[in-house]
C-alpha cells in the first residue's frame, strides 16, 4: 500500500487542507441543522443538530417559549436562526447562542460580510442591520407586501420576493448598498423563494395554495415567463445545481387522506419532470425540503404541526432511508459539509497545493509551491475561472459563483471546494 501523503488541519471555525502526492480531497456531509417553527398557535420554536450519518440528534430550545421559527442559515462558521422577534447568532459547535438582534416580524434572515439582511411581514418589509453594532444601517421603502425568500446576486444586489397577496406580487432588485429598489418584475401570486441561475431568476409562488406557479425572469432581456404546475403546495423548495432541477413538496390539499410529492422542475427547459420513481405518494405530512447534492439525497422535514417532528431522508428516487427526530415542524434545514480523505493519483509530481477555507463563502486562499496555471470548473465542466498564479498565496474571489461543488485544477493537481450560498 501507498504511504498517503495528506494533512488535514481541522480549526475549531474552519477546514484546511493541504495536498501532495497521492491524497485529494472529497467533501462529505457531516451535520444536518433544523430550525423548527414550534406547534401551530404556540411557540415554543427549537434547534436540532445531528452528526452524520450516525444520527446522535440534540434539540435546543429557544429563551422565549412564544418564539416561533421562521427561517436558518449558516455564513462565516455560524448559524443564523431568525424567530419572528428576533435573529440569534448561534456557535454550531455547542449549538450556544452568542448574540441576538430583536426585530418585529422576521421572515428569513441571511448574512454576507457582517451585515445581516432581513424580509419581514410587517413594514418596512426588507432590512440591513450591522452585526458588529446591532443598529439598523437601512430599510427599503416602496416595497408592497410582506418579504419572504431572497437571493444575493453580483454587484450587490439581492432579489427578494415580495408577497402583495394577489394584488403586487413582485421580485424586486434591492441595492445592498443603501437598500433602493432598483428593478420589479411582475411574478405569479405569492412568491415564496428564487434561486440564481447565470442571468436566469427562478421564482416559486405558491399561488393562493391552489396551483402553484415557478416564474422564470431573464435579467439580460427582461423577458418573464410563469409556468403552471395545477399542483397545490404550501411552499418547500430546494435546488439540484448539478442537474439544474427545482424540487418542490406538492399536496392534494386534504387533511383528512393527505397525500403528499416531491416534484420536480427544470430549470434548462422550464418544464416539469414526469414519470420517475420520485413521484412516490407520501402520506407524511413533509414542511420543509433540502437536497443534499454531494450524496444526492433528500432531507424533509416531517410533522403534525401540533406535536411531533422528525426529518426523514430519502434517497434520490424517493426511497425513504431513515429519519432523526427534531422539535415541532422542522421548517429549515441546513447542511454542512466539511472535508474527508480518499487515496488519488491526481498529484503525480508531488506538487503541493493548500486551499483554505473549505466550504467557502467568498475568498478562497490558494497556496503553491511554483508556478502555474490553476483552472476553476463547475461539476457540468464548464470552465469558470483560468488564472496564472506565481508561488505563494494567492486569493480568489468566488463570491459570484452559486452554491455548489467545483473542481480546482493544476497540470499536477485536481482537488476539490464547495461554495457556499
Amino acid at each position: 500500500m501507498k504511504k498517503i501523503q495528506h494533512l488535514l488541519w481541522v480549526l475549531a471555525f474552519g477546514l484546511v487542507v493541504s495536498i501532495s502526492s497521492t491524497s485529494s480531497a472529497q467533501v462529505v456531509l457531516q451535520h444536518v441543522y433544523v430550525l423548527n417553527e414550534g406547534a401551530y398557535g404556540k411557540g415554543n420554536g427549537s434547534l436540532t443538530k445531528t452528526n452524520y450519518p450516525t444520527y446522535s440528534a440534540n434539540t435546543i430550545p429557544v429563551n422565549n417559549p412564544s418564539n416561533f421559527g421562521t427561517s436558518l442559515y449558516m455564513a462565516n462558521n455560524k448559524l443564523y436562526a431568525a424567530y419572528d422577534t428576533v435573529v440569534y447568532t448561534v456557535n454550531p459547535v455547542n449549538m450556544q447562542k452568542i448574540d441576538s438582534i430583536f426585530i418585529e416580524g422576521v421572515r428569513v434572515a441571511k448574512v454576507k460580510d457582517s451585515i445581516l439582511y432581513v424580509t419581514r411581514d410587517t413594514p418596512p418589509y426588507f432590512q440591513a442591520y450591522s452585526l458588529n453594532t446591532k443598529m439598523l444601517k437601512w430599510s427599503t421603502i416602496g416595497l408592497k407586501g410582506a418579504c419572504e425568500g431572497f437571493t444575493m446576486m453580483p454587484g450587490n444586489r439581492a432579489a427578494v420576493c415580495v408577497n402583495g397577496f394577489g394584488t403586487e406580487d413582485t421580485l424586486a432588485i434591492i441595492n445592498l448598498s443603501n437598500g433602493t429598489i432598483m428593478q420589479q418584475y411582475a411574478t405569479a401570486l405569492n412568491p415564496q423563494d428564487v434561486y440564481l441561475r447565470g442571468t436566469n431568476l427562478h421564482v416559486f409562488c405558491t399561488t393562493n395554495f391552489t396551483n402553484s406557479a415557478i416564474t422564470t425572469i431573464n435579467l439580460i432581456s427582461s423577458t418573464i415567463n410563469t409556468v403552471t404546475t395545477g399542483l397545490i403546495s404550501y411552499g418547500g423548495m430546494t435546488v439540484d445545481t448539478t442537474l439544474q432541477r427545482m424540487y418542490f413538496v406538492a399536496t392534494n390539499g386534504s387533511f383528512t387522506t393527505p397525500k403528499y410529492w416531491i416534484k420536480r422542475f427544470d430549470l434548462t427547459t422550464e418544464t416539469l419532470i414526469s414519470g420517475n420513481t420520485i413521484d412516490t405518494v407520501y402520506t407524511d405530512a413533509i414542511y420543509s425540503i433540502c437536497y443534499d447534492h454531494i450524496n444526492e439525497q433528500f432531507f424533509c422535514g416531517i410533522t403534525d404541526f401540533f406535536s411531533f417532528g422528525k426529518v426523514n431522508r430519502y434517497d434520490k428516487f424517493g426511497n425513504l432511508q431513515d429519519f432523526f427526530t427534531t422539535g415541532t415542524s422542522p421548517r429549515s434545514i441546513v447542511l454542512q459539509h466539511g472535508i474527508g480523505t480518499t487515496i488519488s493519483e491526481n498529484n503525480l509530481n508531488n506538487e503541493k497545493l493548500t486551499i483554505y477555507p473549505n466550504p467557502v463563502q467568498d475568498i478562497l486562499n490558494v497556496e503553491i509551491d511554483s508556478p502555474t496555471i490553476v483552472q476553476i470548473f463547475n461539476t457540468t465542466g464548464q470552465n469558470i475561472k483560468t488564472l496564472f498564479l506565481n508561488k505563494g498565496v494567492h486569493q480568489i474571489d468566488v463570491h459570484n459563483l452559486p452554491y455548489g461543488l467545483y473542481y480546482l485544477r493544476t497540470d499536477k493537481s485536481d482537488t476539490k471546494f464547495l461554495k457556499l450560498d
